[in-house]
């Protein structure tokens, strides 16, 4: 036909436009006008029809009969075995066109084949708490992307409904005391349309049916990292890279996500707080970190601001930052360092207040905890903050002053929360005395408290959250804050109970010595005259000693000029606002310091190698959890920290957060 002999001189013809493409150019036109012509001599309309490639092996793996049951403990990566499966499924996919004029015209119809498969995959010996990650021929998947359905082994679960529609009713078995996983129609064309080497990272709680669990008993955690632009929200939003023209956006390079980093496909905070409800299922209260900058360590200097990550580079979608009456293009730029802001953004205001509904929708009381950070080389803490005593006055109250920051929340999160921090470890000014022999931080925070609490009313909790060492009195004996613990605007005493309980070469393993560290030892029995290299005991009255926190709670203190101190034996309850336990050996013996590289600050705890070893840190939470378990005195501690961004995505997305080598988990569960 006219096809055939035309086909063979567009080939030659397309060999003039140069190689082999020239030749499939002209090949396929004169192709076309010879079927034209064909339509012409022969009939008014023709049609035409190829197919793709297909599969002649639709069949897919078997099982693996007689493969041992992997136990599994912590968090592993293992292969798994195929327990059932169905023949690879075929689909047509049928696309077609037509060529030609008025009067004839050539249907051309092609045919391309798809492949998917239904299986199910045994893991191992159940109750498990997740998959985590699943890869695909070392080729980590995207699971928003699959049908799958987890079953985590227990004795209770009910057979796969699509299994069961294949195998019958009564016929199929439930694999109870087994972990499996349902894929349903997984695509196979990324995969050489074969099913690939699937490989699942599966987490398994440790349990020992003979000890009382750390994460039975936790009630109370502290949420951080408290700054992020949107490191909260629980809407995804993504950053848009441009500049303005001419007051037009106009944007450049692809747009980047800014809170979904997970295979969940929702906001990562969603995530984590999954987790954190599988882990730890006994939570009540949970402690949101909210944070501002510091510029200056001298309060005269000083002003609290929020920051920002970039100015104008960028824009945000849906949702556009405001914190307060800052905008992106008036708020505090954070320092940078190769180009990178060494800490994350304030948190958008209304991101706030969408996370602190989707915590009370999951049934928590909230702690809202505003913390600056200094903004400064070296990262120095907020407790190295200090200044004359006239400069006290004008730090809590200036413009961009400290007070600005605390009211700003207190009035954000008014009938939003059940408690409210007015201030964190600020040793610095509240050990300052002036010439009268007042302490003029106490009396501006006491003057805050009463603001707060107009704003937020009777019913909800304030307290400020003292450091460990700055509770209970200053240097010469004054109990300075008493004052403060006294007020009516004060509800209850906050402590950052991060006392030392231990003093030994190696990690504690007794949960039973950590109690007996609460009741004994630095602090409660002597102190170190040397507290660097921890030498020269000296011993310490009860009334000075730090750590016999029962004996200041339940005495009349006397400061050194003979006169009482305004606080009332019992009179008021109190909170652990932060504990917890770096994850390093011997962590028991400091748990005060934390490892940052990038801090002046940065310190593994006294005697300690800096190994990792999340069981003594286990033991530790839960040596401290038995020691004031119903507690008359001691009400509600809050550990330090569960993160917002999901495991296992933070930290191992060490280009998405600087802080990834930072990564200290509060219970070590893996």
């Amino acid at each position: 036909m006219a096809s055939i002999i035309l086909g063979s001189a567009g080939a030659a013809m397309g060999g003039n436009l140069g190689g082999n493409t020239g030749a499939i150019i002209g090949k396929f036109a004169l192709s076309l006008a010879g079927q034209m012509i064909d339509q012409r001599l022969f009939a008014s309309q023709r049609s035409f029809s190829n197919n793709g490639g297909r599969l002649r092996d639709l069949s897919i793996q078997s099982a693996t009969h007689g493969i041992m049951l992997p136990v599994i403990f912590g968090t592993v990566r293992l292969a798994g075995n195929i327990i059932w499966a169905q023949p690879i499924r075929e689909t047509a996919h049928t696309s077609s066109f037509n060529t030609g004029g008025k009067g004839s015209s050539v249907r051309h119809t092609h045919t391309d084949y798809s492949y998917s498969a239904s299986f199910a995959v045994s893991l191992c010996e159940g109750i498990i708490n997740e998959v985590q990650r699943v890869w695909a021929n070392n080729k980590l998947l995207d699971l928003s992307r699959y049908t799958f359905r987890i079953y985590k082994g227990s004795n209770q679960q009910l057979p796969d409904s699509l299994i069961e529609s294949v195998e019958g009713i009564g016929k199929t078995p439930a694999y109870r005391g087994q972990a499996y996983i349902v894929f349903e129609n997984f695509p196979l064309g990324g995969f050489g349309n074969s099913l690939p080497n699937l490989t699942f990272e599966v987490k398994r709680s440790i349990k020992n049916d003979s000890t009382e669990q750390v994460e039975d008993i936790i009630e109370s955690v502290v949420i951080i990292p408290g700054s992020g632009e949107f490191v909260y929200d629980t809407l995804s939003q993504c950053k848009v890279e441009g500049n303005n023209a001419h007051g037009q956006w106009c944007p450049r390079g692809k747009t980047q996500t800014i809170n979904q980093h997970n295979l969940s496909n929702k906001a990562n905070v969603l995530v984590a707080l999954d987790q954190m409800q599988e882990a730890l299922p006994r939570v009540k209260w949970t402690a949101p970190v909210v944070s501002w900058f510091a510029t200056d360590l001298d309060a005269g200097n000083c002003r609290i601001l929020p920051g920002v990550e970039y100015k104008s580079e960028a824009i945000t979608q849906p949702s556009t930052w405001k914190v307060g009456k800052y905008t992106r293009s008036m708020a505090h730029q954070v320092t940078k360092t190769n180009n990178r802001p060494i800490y994350g953004g304030t948190i958008n205001d209304a991101s706030l207040l969408r996370y602190l509904t989707e915590l009370h929708n999951r049934g928590f009381n909230i702690m809202l905890y505003p913390m600056f950070f200094m903004d400064l080389p070296q990262k120095p803490w907020r407790g190295r903050l200090t200044g004359t005593p006239e400069s006290i006055e004008n730090f809590f109250n200036a413009p961009k002053g400290y007070n600005e920051f605390i009211l700003h929340y207190a009035q954000l999160a008014k009938d939003k929360v059940e408690a409210f921090i007015i201030g964190s470890e600020l040793i610095g000014l509240t050990k300052i005395k002036n010439q009268h022999g007042e302490f003029p931080a106490v009396n501006e925070l006491i003057k805050l408290a009463r603001q707060v609490k107009a704003i937020m009313g009777a019913k909800v909790i304030v307290t400020y959250a003292a450091d460990w060492s700055e509770y209970h009195h200053t240097e010469g004996g004054w109990y300075n804050l008493d004052p403060l613990w006294a007020s009516p605007d004060i509800d209850v005493v906050g402590i950052d109970a991060y006392f030392p309980l231990t003093n030994t070469s190696h990690s504690v393993y007794d949960f039973k010595e950590i109690v007996a560290g609460w009741n004994s030892g630095e602090g409660y029995d002597y102190y170190y005259n040397n507290y660097q290299t921890k030498t020269d005991k000296i011993p310490l009255a009860a009334l000075y000693a730090w750590k016999n926190i029962r004996w200041w709670w339940e005495n009349e203190h006397i400061n050194p000029d003979g006169n009482k101190s305004p606080w009332k034996p019992k009179a008021k309850k109190i909170w652990f606002t932060e504990y917890g336990f770096p994850s390093v050996d011997c962590c028991s013996n400091q748990p005060n310091v934390f490892h940052d590289p990038e801090s002046l600050e940065s310190h593994f705890p006294h005697l300690s190698q800096g190994r990792p070893d999340f069981y003594a840190q286990r033991i530790a939470i839960l040596g401290t959890e038995k020691q004031w378990q119903n507690s008359d005195m001691v009400t509600r501690k809050f550990l330090w920290t569960w993160d917002a961004r999901p495991f296992p995505f933070w930290p191992d997305l060490e280009k998405v957060w600087t802080d990834s080598c930072l990564a200290v988990w509060a219970l070590g569960t893996g």
